[in-house]
């Protein structure tokens, strides 16, 4: 038995499997509502500073709706059963220990045709509680598979900490023995049941060990918390109805408000992603609405400069002209430039202008006369259209 006074007990190893603070909160609350422990005594969970701690029940005359029983108010198995169909083994299990004698039993599967079963009977004596667990199966729900774990506690003098008990997992199958005076050491305890030689065991006081339990419920299953729901010989169906839908709605209600949780703070997160987009989403189609508009005019005065004529690109041309010869008159005619004036070679002008990709059709209209050493000349030509000056200038390129 696990007494009041192994509380002052000290941890010599620290948790391997579970830290202590990972325990979230809500699990602690929920223990210190509907959970009690049972050594003999009725305890409480109470939190201090977050950390779990065992307190005197006053009130313990309330039905719990989940009781821990400490190791020495049941007894626990661990067996091995060559039935590995598991319609077939809850027969057998059903024959062998009946649920009337307070027996649970829990199969951890098949293995090689060998089926591995714990079984637990509670004492009769045990107070009435919805939910009865074993605080062996949840110590070592808590620990790793072929670890072990002692519950220790301290002594008044200088010998070393002496263990209460020793819990070990074997596969998944749980092992449990109060020390003897042959088995009184973890390594001993290993060797009677078969786990390899390992220096990872953790040793487990009393300060810790709410803390310790509740990481084992932590990892409860439903199959696994079925076998240990309450069934009275007398209670009716209403009641059995009663004791499998409580812990299951709790479960339920649990999801559900961590669901509900977890979306209203994505709904939150997305609100406030949104509030601070909404800003630079107005700039953008404010953005989009000034190109709209700045792209409608550059079309239209697009659409307006092609109907024009243009006269300038003209004197483009006679930029390289201007050096050569002397113009008296220059006018259009017919869509062609009227060019008349003198140089010293005509026919150089009239190459000048033929060089030229704007100019196109450049000609005499009349025969040159010479007139004191310069040749009198008239020119006509025509200009080439933008794009087609673009067009011929690519197909240039294409051909070099």
């Amino acid at each position: 038995m696990i007494e009041q006074s192994s509380r002052e007990i000290t941890n010599n190893q620290s948790i391997s499997t579970e830290s202590i603070d990972s325990l979230p909160l809500f699990i602690k609350k929920l223990l210190c509502k509907f959970a009690r422990y049972y050594n003999g005594k009725m305890f409480r969970f109470v939190l201090n500073n977050s950390t779990l701690n065992l307190a005197p029940d006053e009130n313990s005359e309330n039905k719990p709706l989940l009781l821990i029983v400490s190791r020495a108010f049941y007894t626990e198995q661990a067996k091995s059963f060559p039935i590995d169909n598991k319609a077939e083994l809850n027969k057998l299990l059903a024959l062998q220990y009946p649920t009337e004698n307070n027996y649970h039993t829990h199969s951890w599967g098949s293995e090689n045709g060998q089926s591995q079963v714990n079984i637990w009977q509670f004492d009769q004596q045990l107070p009435a509680a919805s939910l009865c667990l074993p605080e062996t199966l949840l110590l070592a729900l808590s620990a790793q598979e072929q670890q072990v774990l002692s519950l220790v506690k301290e002594t008044n003098d200088n010998e070393n900490n002496k263990p209460t008990l020793f819990i070990g997992r074997l596969g998944k199958v749980i092992h449990s023995l109060v020390p003897t005076v042959v088995i009184n050491s973890a390594q001993r305890f290993i060797m009677s049941i078969g786990i390899p030689p390992t220096d990872d065991n953790v040793e487990i006081s009393a300060d810790s060990l709410p803390t310790q339990l509740g990481n084992g419920i932590k990892k409860l299953s439903l199959p696994l918390i079925s076998n240990f729901i309450q069934r009275g010989q007398k209670a009716d169906n209403l009641q059995r109805l009663k004791n499998i839908t409580a812990p299951l709605l709790l479960v339920l209600s649990i999801y559900l408000a961590l669901s509900s949780g977890y979306l209203l703070f994505k709904k939150f997160n997305l609100q406030q992603q949104l509030d601070q987009n909404s800003s630079e989403v107005s700039q953008a189609l404010d953005i989009q609405q000034l190109l709209d508009k700045n792209q409608t005019r550059y079309l239209a005065l697009n659409d307006f400069l092609a109907s024009q004529q243009n006269r300038s690109p003209l004197w483009l041309i006679m930029v390289d002209i201007f050096p050569e010869a002397q113009f008296t008159n220059i006018r259009f005619e017919n869509e062609r430039y009227v060019l008349r004036g003198s140089a010293k070679q005509a026919t150089d002008v009239l190459e000048l202008f033929n060089d030229n990709a704007r100019v196109l059709e450049a000609k005499f209209d009349f025969p040159t006369r010479k007139s004191r050493n310069r040749d009198n000349f008239v020119i006509s030509f025509k200009l080439m259209q933008p794009l087609a000056i673009t067009t011929q200038s690519k197909a240039k390129d294409n051909n070099d």
